[in-house]
């Protein structure tokens, strides 16, 4: 426990003068919720790097390393100028008890999350045979082995996907002196922590703390991931974040504001995405695609700030060329695969496994209500969510796996992904409906 705590706050260290340099200003919440994003990334990205180099892992090569990366960037980030603070959305003092029950009822679910997560040792298939078994390789060798990836033996265990989650257990393997998977599932709760963090600060700039709170609440279920150990948990919050980013950038570059925050920050966290799932490389594209959308094909030139996650994409693209580590979705004939498949009886199976109609029924009667409002002020994360999810029906269409095998044992885990932003898009609607209506029966007085 002591060394998953330990890397966590070398996360938090490491990822607070990124988020400053990032942009990341004002409320603390969100500037420690991306600090411990960007900063996961950052130890993931150190422990790359020193294999890369041909350096073994150790407790002294990690801080080393770290301790130089932390020092560059509050060398840069002291130096740079802040621009001037954003001013929040006013709140409603009625709404006081209720932001504390919500807030309250939110760290009540993490500590819960926290304590079903440690209960035991990740058991979970894909923790096994995919996520721990590369980091338990990759412990015993004091770097990253490349010959287990590229051994055709090891196919089963993906040796394609990105690295950021092995590689942080790793950090946890060679700070507590050996490998011990018994407290892993306290990085799925961080992510998870992490997220709801930024999100609750995100939504203050545009409304007041009670929905916020709320807001935030609801979303507790969806971002703190059930699949202890496994690539969801920060997956989804790299997704959320990073897109609430990009939504807000988006919003402001709009108007009439020099300083645009935000682009940053949503940049390098869609790049920890990257290195976190292959959906990543899907989701630069969903992603470019909203924003189009959302510019309605103007100043398309801010396209040009992706380029760190489609550096990170093609930098790891590039590894797997180099070391012929193939995607299962283009082993023998794709398309001979999608000629054969039966559209029917895939959207029958996607319903069967879609994780429970619950979430999708409080999600419909949402849209009844904020439906036309979501479309027009939300067109960019619905875009995204889209093209994302056309991304995963067509890897079902063309999975040499059998439709029903993928379906079953990935789709309700996709939806999650993606679930939150969702979500967010149809209650903040809903919000901002409720509040337009209050204050047209109750005018505030600017006497």
């Amino acid at each position: 426990m002591i060394a998953v705590a330990a890397v966590i706050v070398a996360a938090l260290a490491v990822g607070w003068p990124a988020a400053r340099l990032a942009g990341v200003r004002g409320v603390v919440a969100v500037r420690l919720g991306t600090a411990c994003l960007l900063g996961a990334g950052i130890v993931a990205a150190s422990l790359f790097l020193l294999s890369l180099l041909g350096l073994a892992w150790s407790r002294t090569s990690i801080l080393i390393l770290l301790s130089l990366i932390a020092s560059l960037l509050w060398w840069y980030a002291l130096k740079k100028v802040e621009p001037a603070q954003e001013l929040l959305a006013p709140s409603d003092r009625r709404f006081v008890p209720l932001v504390m029950v919500a807030d309250l009822s939110t760290v009540l679910l993490v500590v819960g999350h926290a304590l079903y997560a440690t209960a035991a040792a990740p058991f979970e298939t894909d923790f096994l045979s995919i996520w721990g078994l590369k980091a338990r390789v990759f412990a015993e060798n004091q770097g990253i082995d490349w010959v287990f990836l590229a051994s055709p033996w090891n196919f089963f265990s993906h040796p394609d996907y990105p690295l950021l989650l092995p590689l942080l257990f790793d950090a946890a393997a060679v700070t507590g002196g050996g490998w011990d998977d018994r407290w892993l599932g306290l990085f799925t709760t961080a992510f998870g922590a992490a997220a709801l963090l930024s999100i609750r600060g995100l939504l203050r700039y545009e409304m007041a703390a009670g929905f916020a709170a709320m807001i935030t609440f609801v979303l507790a279920s969806m971002v703190l991931s059930p699949w202890i150990g496994m690539a969801e948990a920060p997956m989804i919050a790299f997704t959320t974040v990073s897109l609430l980013f990009f939504r807000r950038a988006l919003r402001l570059s709009a108007g009439a504001h020099t300083h645009v925050p935000g682009w940053t920050a949503a940049a390098w966290l869609l790049a920890c995405a990257v290195m976190t799932k292959n959906e990543g490389y899907a989701l630069v594209i969903a992603v470019a695609a909203g924003v189009v959308i959302a510019l309605r094909g103007r100043r398309l030139a801010n396209l040009v700030r992706l380029w760190p996650a489609v550096a990170v994409a093609g930098g790891w693209m590039v590894v797997r060329a180099l070391l012929g580590l193939e995607n299962d979705l283009t082993v023998g004939s794709p398309w001979a695969r999608a000629r054969s498949a039966d559209p029917v009886e895939m959207i029958r199976l996607l319903w069967v496994h879609g994780g429970g109609a619950i979430p999708w029924v409080g999600l419909a009667l949402a849209a009844v209500v904020g439906a036309f409002e979501s479309v027009r002020r939300e067109r960019f994360l619905l875009a995204v969510v889209a093209v994302q999810l056309a991304f995963y029906l067509a890897a079902y269409v063309i999975t040499p796996n059998g439709m029903e095998w993928q379906i079953r044992w990935s789709w309700g885990r996709l939806v999650t992904h993606l679930l939150p932003l969702v979500t967010i898009a149809l209650l903040v609607s809903v919000a901002w409906m409720l509040e337009r209506a209050r204050l047209q029966h109750d005018p505030p007085d600017r006497s």
